[in-house]
């Protein structure tokens, strides 16, 4: 008996028909499937019942942006109404991280309606006096404060248009943008030092003005922080608040240990009150008093220059 009469063994040419149709049929099943799934995902980008209805959003934060705001990034209108299975993730994404408020986001989409946002807001660290509504977070980028944020009482700091210049300015801002400059380095660095030997809550840091870092004169060059102290006293059997402002002046080279030396300076002027006359003691204003500015220049090794400002 011959090799290819032997029982169970497939003839070449009708081995190779089995192969073909069996190629045609998977294919056939194959674009068949592929067909359906297009005319149904036809139908879905016409479908109303997925069009975008509705924006859930989360944030870690306790200040979160308006759905409104939201929806308007992504170009989500109620007129003209876009569907969630056209809806491309990524690109939404990419469109949130654009705004100068959100630091990170990510998207997610949720049949047959909802978009589902989950964001990381800027947090302000300071306002940047040198332009309007500006605030600025930890990591120096600038966005615009009002109306996203609750009212909040922020030290502010001033760069000065002279050291921003070329940089930013102020009729053509970009918000998003980080100014990366040693100025507003060490003002920050002012800011972490004043933060960390912090004990009073009865004094608080207004304003701090890095603009004379660089001046052409050395008796000019100074760092200029406000503060402002307050303390209740009884004044006629009735609870008087006195606001002392301060205006402390250090130099650049060693402003650590000058704040350190304000604070043992602080306890004696505490100690005198006569160290700062009030103002305005006879006004019908209620129970807040103001003194003049007290000026301390601690830019001198181990010496502090007092003086009383009455502007």
């Amino acid at each position: 008996m011959s090799a290819s009469s032997k029982p169970g063994k497939i003839p070449g040419a009708h081995a190779m028909a089995i192969i073909l149709l069996s190629i045609v049929i998977v294919n056939g099943a194959f674009l068949s499937g592929w067909w359906y799934y297009r005319q149904l995902k036809k139908e879905k980008y016409s479908d109303p019942q997925y069009n975008i209805t509705s924006i859930i959003q989360s944030t870690a934060g306790v200040e979160r942006l308006k759905t409104v705001y939201l929806a308007e990034i992504l170009q989500l209108s109620v007129d003209r109404p876009t569907n969630l299975i056209r809806f491309d993730v990524l690109q939404a994404t990419n469109h949130l991280c654009q705004s100068p408020l959100i630091k990170e986001a990510s998207v997610r989409k949720y049949l047959p309606g909802t978009i589902y946002i989950d964001y990381k807001l800027r947090v302000p660290v300071a306002f940047l006096c040198d332009f309007s509504n500006a605030a600025i977070d930890a990591e120096g980028v600038i966005f615009p404060f009002n109306p996203f944020f609750s009212p909040k009482k922020l030290p502010m700091i001033y760069l000065g248009h002279e050291i921003l210049e070329g940089k930013l300015m102020a009729d053509n801002m970009a918000w998003g943008n980080a100014v990366n400059h040693p100025s507003l380095h060490l003002a920050f660095a002012v800011l972490d030092c004043f933060m960390q030997g912090k004990s009073d809550q009865n004094i608080t840091l207004q304003r701090i003005d890095v603009s004379r870092c660089s001046s052409s004169s050395f008796g000019q060059r100074q760092i200029i922080v406000l503060l402002e102290e307050y303390e209740t006293k009884m004044v006629g059997g009735e609870p008087i608040l006195f606001i002392s402002p301060l205006v402390l002046r250090l130099a650049e080279e060693n402003y650590q240990q000058q704040l350190q030396n304000y604070a043992l300076l602080r306890r004696h002027l505490k100690e005198d009150d006569n160290k700062m006359i009030p103002r305005d003691l006879n006004v019908d204003s209620g129970a807040v008093r103001s003194f003049h500015p007290l000026v301390i220049d601690l830019r001198v090794s181990d010496l502090a220059f007092l003086s009383k400002s009455v502007n």
